[in-house]
């Protein structure tokens, strides 16, 4: 791992991996047993910050929002979310919880280090490199609108040159979202993260977190409870079929684009929810549970007593008035967003992008919908298995190129680019 102040000006490799997260670094790892790859990753290490790497400070980096925190914040429909900004990736930040489950030719890429300086690095221009883009489902279409790839109306308010006018690159953005349900307790309760997750029949997952102020907010805002006291029950629909789109903002690859998730936009994802909520206020009232609830708070008490905590930025009531509009009026996102390069859409089903030869996307925005319970496995696993596709016509390099002189490498870059 090395800064990439210390990079050469030009060099040249098999693979390009962009993006140092769930997927690129197992996809980085498995092809570097036989080839040269670079992996570029623009955030930091997770080594050494105990924000990160403890598990009692789970959460804290989702408050810090310095340039140099491991999450980036952006804003949907008035629900706070983040996108990983770390070596890692959502690997580094989700509590280590998962779920088991002749065309345009590329041919380079440009990047900054730290101190602003420009790098650049080709392929060798040998027949199976490839660019793999590992970017997430913000980065990866992101960078696509960027690099020229994506629609037309995108491309021409930000007056990028138009390499292939791709109308679905950013279309299909979904986020599972989350409604919880704080029950205060009486009694002291042991601090856990998610260990087990009820599935139910109807689609949804049923979660919970004990003694961890997981709404990020002053423990003023519990409206004289604690967080201490007491736990988290929420419900995860999935899918989900609401889905909204990306779009990019400027040409800055560091700012977020703008997205558009269309929370419960469909009623079968809304429904889910009620029926989530439904099955959860069932279990705070069996004698099970009693013991971690008030005796004289009833389901409705603890309906809108979440009604005032601080779930989303959205504007609404203090009171419950139904299911449907707690649903509506709670949502917060799980961080299991996904889209933007849908498989058949924007990338073959060997994740290879639609007319643009040697650049493939292999990441969470190729996906559908979320898988089970948490999709870390699942995208642990595209990382790990694509050297299948990658890599089964490929020949091992006898040799590797070295280049000292940076205009001469810059002359062949560009040549094997086509602007000589």
């Amino acid at each position: 791992m090395r800064e990439a102040t210390k990079a050469p000006k030009i060099s040249f490799y098999d693979y390009i991996v962009i993006g140092g997260g769930t997927t690129g670094i197992p996809l980085a790892t498995t092809l570097s047993a036989n080839y040269s790859v670079l992996l570029l990753e623009c955030g930091g290490s997770p080594y050494g910050n105990p924000n990160i790497t403890s598990i009692s400070n789970f959460g804290s980096y989702l408050m810090d929002t310095s340039p140099t925190s491991p999450s980036q914040q952006f804003i949907s429909e008035g629900v706070v979310n983040a996108r990983p900004r770390v070596l890692g990736g959502g690997t580094s930040i989700n509590a280590g919880f998962y779920s088991r489950r002749s065309r345009p030719l590329s041919c380079g890429v440009v990047f900054r280090d730290s101190l602003g300086i420009k790098h650049r690095a080709y392929l060798r221009g040998r027949k199976n490199d490839e660019i793999i883009l590992s970017a997430g489902a913000l980065g990866s279409p992101q960078l696509l609108v960027l690099s020229g790839i994506g629609p037309k109306e995108q491309l021409d308010a930000q007056k990028i040159k138009a390499v292939l006018t791709q109308p679905f690159v950013g279309k299909g953005m979904a986020d599972n979202p989350q409604n919880p349900i704080f029950v205060p307790s009486p009694i002291a309760v042991e601090q856990s993260l998610i260990q087990v997750v009820g599935i139910t029949r109807f689609g949804s997952y049923i979660e919970g977190i004990g003694g961890y102020n997981i709404i990020f907010e002053n423990p003023s805002s519990y409206q004289g409870f604690f967080p201490q006291m007491g736990g988290f029950i929420f419900v995860k629909p999935d899918g989900p079929l609401s889905m909204g789109e990306l779009r990019i903002e400027n040409s800055n690859p560091a700012d977020n684009p703008s997205v558009t998730f269309n929370y419960f936009k469909e009623p079968e994802d809304l429904q889910k929810c009620v029926d989530g909520i439904r099955t959860i206020l069932k279990v705070v009232e069996t004698k099970a549970f009693s013991n971690y609830k008030y005796a004289n708070m009833t389901v409705k008490d603890i309906l809108d007593l979440n009604m005032k905590l601080p779930m989303n930025l959205r504007e609404h009531g203090n009171t419950s008035s139904s299911l449907e509009q707690y649903c509506k009026d709670t949502v917060r996102t799980i961080y299991h967003y996904h889209g933007g390069c849908h498989i058949e859409k924007v990338v073959s089903p060997e994740y290879k992008v639609f007319g643009v030869d040697a650049l493939r996307v292999i990441d969470g925005s190729t996906l559908l919908n979320s898988p089970g319970t948490n999709p870390q496995a699942s995208l642990l696993m595209l990382g790990s298995c694509r050297q299948t596709i990658t890599t089964g016509l490929r020949y091992r390099p006898t040799s590797v190129e070295v280049r000292d002189d940076e205009d001469k490498g810059r002359e062949i870059g560009e040549k094997r680019c086509g602007r000589s």
